[in-house]
């Protein structure tokens, strides 16, 4: 198969009070990929995310008013007809350059596919509860999906427009479930998925994570034990069995 870097890109990315970030994000991406569309998901933000995004030069800032990421994650996709989306977080904490070896990935796994940027931290230490929490997460992702998953909780992906749909539509989370979601659907549906590494940086100063390590970890963690899609499922050769 022909390895390229896809056209028809979309760069979504949810936010909820990133004003501290979302300019950067946008303008990090707009360097990288100057013919992409930037598509910013304002998720009932009280700040000025929204104005902070388009100064930056986003093509547009959509109102998600279900709150959560993964029902922002789901609006966006929806808003914007594209052949591969990318999926980033607003927090500036992931390396908008390493989106090019993102899509080669893509190009060379082709359709049904998603590429996941597993993260490598830059400038911090991981807690050991955290450490802890995203080892075990990756073991349950793992036997869930029937196959090897790496960083199942990375924010950074790259989503071929079937995979798109197919969770815009059927994705029953609103949270952060939003990565487990997509995570175990690609086992179950027989997605082809990549690994691409990439440094994963500190917050800024100033800005805050909207993740509560325990009550959003059970979230989480109930999602990876009781998910099942209710949704038809492709064959290894990306047919739907009753067809």
């Amino acid at each position: 198969m022909e390895t390229r870097q896809p056209d028809c890109v979309a760069v979504l990315i949810p936010c909820f009070n990133e004003e501290q970030t979302i300019g950067r994000v946008v303008r990090d991406f707009r360097d990288a990929l100057p013919d992409a569309k930037i598509m910013v998901g304002d998720n009932n933000s009280t700040d000025r995310t929204k104005e902070k995004a388009l100064e930056a030069g986003a093509d547009a800032v959509i109102t998600c008013p279900i709150q959560g990421k993964g029902a922002c994650v789901r609006q966006l996709i929806l808003s914007e007809n594209a052949e591969w989306y990318i999926l980033v977080d607003g927090d500036a904490t992931y390396p908008a350059d390493a989106v090019h070896e993102m899509l080669l990935k893509a190009g060379t796994l082709g359709e049904t596919s998603m590429v996941v940027g597993v993260r490598h931290l830059t400038g911090q230490n991981q807690p050991p509860l955290h450490k802890f929490g995203n080892r075990m997460f990756d073991i349950l992702a793992s036997l869930k999906s029937r196959t090897r998953v790496k960083d199942c909780l990375s924010g950074y992906r790259v989503l071929h427009r079937d995979v798109a749909y197919d969770y815009a539509i059927w994705g029953m989370y609103d949270g952060f479930q939003a990565e487990i979601e997509l995570t175990v659907m690609s086992g179950i549906k027989n997605w082809y998925v990549g690994y691409v590494d990439c440094n994963y940086y500190p917050r800024p100063a100033g800005s805050e994570s909207k993740l509560s390590t325990f009550r959003d970890g059970w979230k989480i963690l109930k999602a990876l034990l009781t998910y099942r899609p209710p949704v038809r499922y492709r064959d290894k050769d990306g047919n739907y069995p009753d067809e």
